[in-house]
């Protein structure tokens, strides 16, 4: 087993568990690592901030020993009073999403175009008449658009017969007599997201 794990036979812990054959063990494991996504996030950031725990203990207002808890514990114990507080010690913010239960990912993924469109028009509306500033911005735009089409493209090459699918999505939009497109369009005029996305919000903490 030792061989296997310097080998790197196993991606993550979770693998090297199950390889284990214990159902329960596998279980308690992944468990505790499900409970932890968020606070072994901030140890990492930390770590590369190279901010020590007497740092956050010293922003809080607290003993290092209490920060040492927290990183030990599971994200439901942080509150967000900590979380901010920690986040700005290691130069970050935080930005919150909220989203309906039964949401998919497609709604996500309008969610993040609605998003990236704000932020797009908040990068138009700086330019006010400044040939520099409308220079750089256009320039913003252009690459944003190569960029999400060769991660489209890329995507989209992932899945057979993806060609023979495209042709056929282009044949149905380019048909005169189809009355509308098989897609859900959002209209390019519009500066919020729809109710029935999700609600993004940026965290004041």
């Amino acid at each position: 087993m030792s061989a296997n794990i310097l080998q790197g036979e196993f991606a993550s812990v979770s693998q090297l568990v199950d390889s284990f054959g214990d159902e329960e063990l596998s279980s308690a494991v992944n468990e505790r690592i499900y409970s932890r996504q968020l606070i072994s996030r901030l140890i990492v950031m930390r770590a590369k901030a190279n901010v020590s725990q007497q740092d956050i203990a010293d922003a809080m207002g607290c003993s290092q020993s209490r920060v040492s808890k927290l990183e030990r514990g599971i994200d439901d114990n942080i509150t967000v009073g900590d979380l901010g507080i920690y986040l700005r010690c290691c130069q970050h913010k935080c930005d919150w999403s909220f989203k309906p239960e039964d949401a998919t990912i497609m709604d996500d993924i309008r969610q993040h175009a609605f998003t990236m469109a704000n932020l797009l028009r908040s990068i138009s509306s700086l330019c006010e008449g400044d040939s520099c500033m409308e220079k750089h911005a256009v320039s913003t735009h252009f690459e944003t658009l190569l960029n999400m089409n060769r991660l489209i493209i890329d995507s989209l090459t992932s899945i057979n017969n993806s060609e023979q699918h495209v042709e056929s999505l282009v044949r149905s939009c380019s048909d005169p007599e189809q009355k509308r497109t098989p897609f859900n369009l959002v209209e390019s005029s519009s500066d919020n997201t729809p109710e029935e996305n999700a609600t993004h919000t940026e965290a004041t903490s």
